[in-house]
């Protein structure tokens, strides 16, 4: 049996020129998962299209979704150059749409006596103060759902501002050291806790698919994150460097999302907190096109498992009980 590692491998498909058709295809399917299933530039180099426009799409459309599984499986294992800027010690926690409920008050309380940095709270009041004139927030932010803002923002605010995000859950652990291992160690881009369970990981919206799943691409997606799911870090709390090779990729990889989804989100904004593709509102299904990972899980664990190399699961994590 021949043997050949996965540098190797890569080094040849780099030479070849389909790692970059591969990695197209798997950036695409990340920032835009329903352009990646249409889009003829990733097909149209190796003379997939026909002259029938209708055999063209079909025959496009199967070629991309292979090659954006294939170049999703064998992009996982690219080692990153490591830069970025100093971590600053604070840790934000973000809370909108409403009133906070006293458990969700303890918590964030248990936070500030317990995590051992600065803890600063971003509401509908205080945001203005943590957006850049350099990087207004995208205009489809006004349309999203509270939840899905929040989706948004800490990904925003780890990549202009770096510190620590955490989910409004209870907290009785120092996080210190976790500041400690990335100021000790440049080679690190974040620290998070180790992803609980093959649930938790980005849908991909595979639970709004027609059957038979496995012939959409986002099925695949998505059983491989969940056959890596120890591999991966939650979503809920860690500490980034900023405008670092992790919160760059991030950051776009959102913003190219909510650009694919700004049409339909002014046509149909949330009308609830919660409000997600799918979500029922007087017994309805919501207009709303954003699925519930769209914005987070989606994006933010397959470039984890990217950068692992980079990535420490150290992290300790909030309580997933009694939070609400």
């Amino acid at each position: 049996m021949i043997r050949i590692s996965s540098r190797t491998f890569l080094a040849h498909l780099e030479s070849t020129g389909l790692a970059r058709v591969l990695d197209i295809a798997y950036h695409a399917a990340i920032a835009d998962p329903a352009a990646a299933a249409t889009s003829s530039r990733i097909a149209r180099p190796f003379g997939l299209e026909t002259s029938n426009r209708t055999r063209s799409v079909r025959t496009t459309a199967h070629a991309t979704m292979i090659l954006s599984v294939v170049g999703y499986f064998l992009m996982m294992t690219t080692h990153t150059a490591i830069d970025g800027l100093p971590t600053t010690r604070r840790v934000f926690v973000i809370w909108l749409g409403g009133p906070m409920s006293a458990t969700r008050a303890a918590s964030l309380d248990a936070i500030r006596r317990h995590v051992g940095v600065e803890t600063v709270l971003v509401t509908e009041d205080s945001l203005d103060r943590w957006v850049t004139a350099a990087a207004p927030l995208h205009p489809a932010f006004s349309h999203l759902s509270a939840i899905h803002q929040a989706d948004y923002l800490r990904c925003y605010l780890m990549h202009h501002h770096g510190g620590g995000y955490l989910d409004l859950k209870p907290l009785e652990a120092d996080w210190r050291p976790a500041f400690d291992q990335l100021d000790a160690n440049p080679d690190l881009l974040t620290v998070g806790y180790p992803e609980v369970g093959r649930r938790g990981v980005g849908t991909f919206g595979v639970e709004l698919l027609g059957s038979p799943r496995p012939l959409h691409s986002a099925w695949w997606r998505y059983r491989w994150l969940q056959l890596n799911y120890r591999r991966l870090i939650g979503v809920c709390a860690f500490v980034c460097r900023p405008q670092s090779t992790f919160t760059t990729a991030w950051f776009a990889a959102v913003t190219q999302r909510l650009d694919s989804f700004q049409a339909a989100l002014a046509a149909h904004p949330a009308r609830h907190l919660r409000d997600h593709a799918g979500f029922p509102i007087d017994g309805q299904p919501s207009g709303y096109p954003v699925t519930w990972t769209a914005l987070l899980a989606d994006i933010f664990h397959p470039l984890a498992l990217r950068h692992r190399h980079h990535i420490l699961n150290t992290l300790p994590p909030p309580s997933f009980h009694g939070y609400q």
